[in-house]
């Protein structure tokens, strides 16, 4: 075949990672910590976390006593990583498919710096994709177009020439903006639909 047309941009939550946020629900479920009650955290102090501007550990040190969570900080972030982490395989298989026709498929992410690293080496992203973009590597995170002008800037590539593949609709639109092909990822049955979308924009 000649070679493919698109970079393809894999999301990680509520895309490779699916469902999204078990975490939350585990904290709840075994720990009684609510979205509710961590919710000021991950939209405040957090955000500085995922832009590489904090440090994570830091931050939690603060609020896991208010929080009633049992252990420390390395605790705490170390079963968020178990839970939390598990790729879906059938989407991963696909990639390897993708990847072997000849398309270069990567990852681009919001993530802190110890869930990017330990997606990246202990999950594996680094040998399952050709390039990985976390927003604590990259300095800001989706839908902000600086994460996609350091995204493009790095593949070499027209806009039209990447594809996003998210299930957020905010990152979605802010990609259409910056001229790039979207693909709006729901649940693992819209996985046959991605895929007649990249055929279809190939063949044009």
């Amino acid at each position: 075949m000649s070679t493919p047309k698109l970079d393809l941009i894999f999301d990680v939550d509520g895309v490779l990672v699916y469902p999204a946020m078990r975490f939350r629900d585990y904290l709840n479920n075994t720990h009684g910590i609510s979205p509710e009650m961590t919710a000021p955290f991950f939209h405040g102090r957090f955000r500085d976390c995922v832009t590489g501007r904090s440090d994570l550990r830091n931050e939690l040190e603060v609020n896991l006593t208010r929080w009633g969570w049992p252990g420390t900080a390395e605790t705490f972030i170390e079963t968020w990583m178990h839970v939390d982490s598990t790729p879906d395989p059938t989407l991963l298989e696909l990639v390897g498919s993708l990847r072997r026709q000849g398309f270069k498929c990567h990852v681009a992410s919001v993530q802190e710096r110890n869930r990017a690293n330990y997606l990246r080496d202990i999950v594996g992203f680094k040998y399952a994709f050709d390039e990985t973009f976390f927003s604590c590597d990259v300095g800001a995170a989706k839908p902000d177009p600086a994460f996609y002008q350091a995204v493009q800037q790095r593949l070499g590539k027209l806009p039209n020439q990447l594809m996003l593949i998210d299930d957020s609709p905010a990152c979605i639109e802010a990609a259409r903006r910056m001229g790039w092909q979207t693909f709006h990822y729901q649940q693992p049955t819209d996985q046959a639909h991605m895929i007649a979308a990249i055929a279809e924009f190939e063949r044009r």
